[in-house]
C-alpha cells in the first residue's frame, strides 16, 4: 500500500467558478471525473446518490469519480469547481477515500488559506503563462492534502510515520566479542 500512497496524485482537468440562481438545479447525472468544490457564498443541496449535503459558504465539498450528483440551490449560490482524475484508479474504488478517508464535506471557515488555494487555481486558470498549469497542479495537491488531514476517522498518523519509515531489521553477531545486537533501519537513519 505505501507504494499507492506516494504515486497517487490528482490529474487536473478543469477548473471554473460558478453563480447561480435560488432557482437552479442539476439534475442526477453520473460524474465521469472528480469534482471539488469551495462554496463561496450562498446555500444549496448537492445529493451524491440518495445522500443529500446542505453546504455553505467555505464548505468543500468532494464529489468522487462516478458518483451521481443532484444538485439544489436555497439561494443564489457560487462556488469554485475542479475536475480531476487520480492517477492511480482501481475498479470501484476512490482512491482519496481509500487511502485518506477523505469526508465529502468539510467546513474550512478556520482555514482561510483553503478558500485561497481555490481562488489562485481559478485566477491561474485565467492567466496565459506557460506555468499556469504547474501552479494549478500545485493548488490542487494542497486541496486534497488538507482534506486528507480533517479526515476524523484517518488512520493513526504516528503508527503511519513509523511504518513508512521502517526498512528492516537485523541480528547482528559479532564473534571477537560474543555479542548480538539487534537493529531496526529507519529511512532517518540512513
Amino acid at each position: 500500500m505505501n507504494a499507492i500512497y506516494s504515486d497517487y496524485s490528482p490529474i487536473f482537468l478543469y477548473v471554473d467558478k460558478y453563480r447561480f440562481s435560488k432557482n437552479w438545479g442539476y439534475p442526477g447525472s453520473t460524474v465521469p471525473y472528480s469534482l471539488i468544490r469551495y462554496v463561496i457564498s450562498g446555500t444549496a443541496v448537492f445529493s451524491l446518490g440518495d445522500t443529500s449535503y446542505d453546504v455553505g459558504p467555505d464548505d468543500v465539498f468532494y464529489i468522487p469519480q462516478g458518483s451521481v450528483l443532484s444538485c439544489a440551490a436555497k439561494e443564489e449560490i457560487a462556488f469554485i469547481s475542479i475536475r480531476f482524475v487520480g492517477s492511480v484508479q482501481l475498479a470501484d474504488t476512490d482512491m482519496l477515500c481509500a487511502l485518506w478517508n477523505v469526508p465529502f464535506l468539510h467546513n474550512f471557515s478556520d482555514m482561510p488559506e483553503m478558500r485561497t488555494y481555490f481562488e489562485k487555481a481559478y485566477a491561474s486558470a485565467l492567466t496565459k503563462t506557460t506555468f499556469k498549469y504547474l501552479e494549478i497542479r500545485g493548488y490542487l495537491n494542497l486541496i486534497c492534502a488538507q482534506l486528507a488531514r480533517v479526515s476524523l476517522d484517518n488512520f493513526d498518523k504516528d503508527e503511519t510515520l513509523e511504518e513508512d519509515r521502517f526498512i528492516g531489521e537485523f541480528n547482528l553477531y559479532r564473534k571477537s566479542t560474543g555479542v548480538r545486537v539487534y537493529c531496526r533501519i529507519h529511512q532517518t537513519d540512513i
